[in-house]
Parts: C-alpha cells; structure tokens; sequence
C-alpha cells in the first residue's frame, strides 16, 4: 500500500489522532502524581482500545476464530471484570478519592487513550 492509494480523510484522521494522543498524555503527566502512572494508564488504555479495535474488525480469515473466542471474552468481561472495577469505584468514591481531579484525570486519560487505540485500530483494518 502506497501512500497515494490512502484516503486523506483517513490521513488527517490519523493526524488529528496523533495531535490527541500527544495532547492526552501531556495532559496525563501534567496532572500531578507520578508521571510513570499516567503513562502506565494511557497505555492500558491504548493497548486495550487495540484488542477492542482488532476485534470489532475482524478479517475474512479471523472472523471464524473471533466467534469461537467471542463467548467466553464476553462472559469474562462483563461477568469478572465489571464486578470488579464496581467495587474499585465504589471504594474511591466511598473515600472520596474519585472526585480529585488526579483520579478523575487518570480515567478520562484512560477512556481517551481507549477510543484512539481503537479507533486507529479499526479505520486502520477497515479503511488505509
């Protein structure tokens, strides 16, 4: 794939992605707090919003294998992993953690670096 073949609304996209994620984990790191842990979130992030992007775009020849996984993915994440991060937020906001702008930071940091991950994931498979 040469870059002429590529759409420039998917080239400006990946731009504006990039200025957003630059600005995100600028923004992370300045919050205050250890900077290692908004990299480490915005990574989590990044990382996960790139499985959800493989996934939700899966190729002629995955597709068969995403439907095996499929089922059981989403009986450990909506079953395990959702009951546990409930009791997670429920404890930083039972101390009054969860409305410091560090922590609300922190989370915004982590759904921002989600969305790009997965969406340069997916116009990437579907689209360039």
């Amino acid at each position: 794939m040469d870059l002429k073949s590529v759409d420039r609304k998917v080239v400006c996209g990946y731009l504006l992605g990039a200025l957003a994620a630059v600005a995100s984990l600028w923004a992370g790191v300045e919050l205050g707090g250890a900077w290692q842990l908004a990299v480490l979130v915005w990574l989590s992030g990044a990382i996960l919003g790139w499985v959800v992007g493989i996934v939700a775009s899966p190729q002629a020849n995955e597709k068969r294998d995403f439907l095996k996984y499929a089922k059981p993915a989403s009986v450990l994440v909506a079953g395990y992993l959702v009951s546990k991060l409930e009791i997670l937020f429920s404890r930083a906001v039972e101390s009054k953690l969860a409305f410091t702008a560090v922590f609300l930071g922190h989370v915004l940091l982590f759904f921002i670096a989600f969305g790009l991950g997965m969406l340069f994931t997916y116009v990437g498979r579907r689209y360039a």
